[in-house]
């Protein structure tokens, strides 16, 4: 997970302007290896009503709880600010890293159209074939 974070950053200093986000990006990395309370790493982060303030939390409970999902989301939505947001985001990086049988099947097993989710994450794993069977399934008119 670390050297995701870390090839990101690599990837975001092609763009000008990238240093607010870089920096408090870096900053979470920092706060994810400490020992600080997690209600006030948080806070340390700001509230998340920006981009790189929601990055920089999810990224943060991310890196600090990346083999605990239920730990993590429960870190990014319990503060004062863009709460729904920074869960969002956690649950997105940590879904994608855990996969499925790392979200706790009582919250796995309330999401609906699951089989269609799984689906179209598998053809973006797969990625784009020119074919028939493709074109029927993602019709592009």
């Amino acid at each position: 997970m670390e050297q995701a974070v870390f090839d990101v950053l690599k990837e975001l200093k092609n763009y000008q302007g990238h240093e607010e986000c870089s920096n408090i990006i870096l900053k979470a990395t920092d706060l994810a290896k400490n020992n600080e309370d997690p209600e006030q790493a948080v806070r340390l982060l700001c509230e998340g009503w920006v981009g790189e303030e929601a990055i920089a939390i999810s990224v943060y409970c991310a890196l600090k709880y990346c083999d605990d999902f239920k730990k993590a989301i429960c870190v990014a939505v319990n503060h004062d600010g863009d709460s729904d947001s920074t869960g969002a985001i956690t649950g997105n990086i940590l879904g994608a890293y855990l996969g499925i049988q790392g979200i706790p099947q009582e919250w796995a097993g309330k999401v609906e159209l699951t089989e269609v989710l799984i689906q179209v994450a598998d053809d973006l794993l797969t990625r784009y074939q020119d074919t028939n069977e493709w074109w029927e399934k993602y019709p592009g008119y």
